[in-house]
């Protein structure tokens, strides 16, 4: 469903999909490629597990210049989203539950929140 709703929007055009080398996290990546029916290449990229530090996740996203999706797990994914908003991994500013996409864009040093969809919205 949140793939549906993706594809409708044309807000998600991601070059790349980094997911966790956990199974579901490479199974979720996977659906959403389907559900978007693009051929957007997936990646397992260590540093996504959740028991891994959001820093991590931090120093490999400062190399990329593409548009990118993550697909891991919590609460890693809320700390990495705090941290890179607002600098604090340890004061969580966002909840990423089950099914819900939080669109961030990196303006010089600073990522803003563009958008973000809870499952609520969609289903």
């Amino acid at each position: 469903a949140l793939a549906k709703f993706l594809a409708r929007s044309g807000a998600f055009a991601p070059r790349e999909i980094w997911h966790s080398p956990l199974v579901r996290a490479r199974e979720t990546a996977e659906w959403l490629v389907r559900g978007l029916k693009v051929e957007t290449p997936c990646r397992a990229v260590p540093g996504l597990e959740p028991e891994h530090a959001p820093q991590i996740a931090e120093r490999k996203l400062a190399t990329v210049t593409h548009d990118l999706a993550l697909v891991g797990h919590e609460p890693q994914l809320s700390a990495l989203a705090s941290l890179l908003v607002c600098g604090d991994a340890e004061r969580p500013a966002f909840v990423m539950k089950k099914c819900t996409a939080l669109a961030l864009q990196r303006e010089g040093s600073h990522w803003l929140v563009r958008w973000q969809i809870a499952r609520e919205l969609f289903e």
